[in-house]
């Protein structure tokens, strides 16, 4: 069983105003599903971020890289049914858009990687190239420094 990254596993789900990763508000409203720290980021890696939220076409429902987009997902976004950045890659919570990261198939974020990288082949290129620069401003600006993609 592969394990999450080092001071994930454990962290749970963090509320509005819990270190800067919670949900945005201004006034009475909703003003983003992004997580606060995003907002601080310039527009540009803003929008690469939102850029990689959509996986790639044209591949089942069931591909180890949809495991990998979930857990992008999980690392900027707000989780729509529960209202709060969902820390752990293996919370239940998150519908399939942003749900566990594990599946039938695929147990957890190395496997996940691994079989990623064997099937790179079959993916879109220019989804990959999303992935990748979302993957590196996660890499360089998340808060939380252990919370990088595989």
């Amino acid at each position: 069983m592969a394990m999450a990254r080092p001071g994930l596993a454990g962290r749970g789900r963090v509320r509005p105003g819990q270190g800067g990763l919670g949900l945005a508000r201004r006034g009475s409203f909703m003003a983003s599903v992004l997580q606060e720290w995003v907002m601080a980021l310039p527009l540009m890696q803003q929008t690469v971020l939102i850029a990689a939220v959509r996986g790639p076409d044209g591949i089942r429902k069931d591909h180890p890289t949809k495991v990998l987009c979930r857990w992008l997902r999980r690392c900027f976004l707000i989780s729509a049914f529960e209202g709060v950045a969902i820390l752990d890659p293996y919370d239940p919570g998150g519908g399939s858009f942003s749900g566990p990261c594990r599946t039938d198939t695929v147990d957890g974020l190395d496997a996940a990687v691994d079989l990623y990288l064997r099937s790179v082949d079959e993916l879109p290129h220019h989804f990959q190239l999303h992935f990748m620069h979302a993957a590196e401003i996660l890499g360089y600006k998340h808060p939380v420094p252990s919370t990088t993609p595989p």
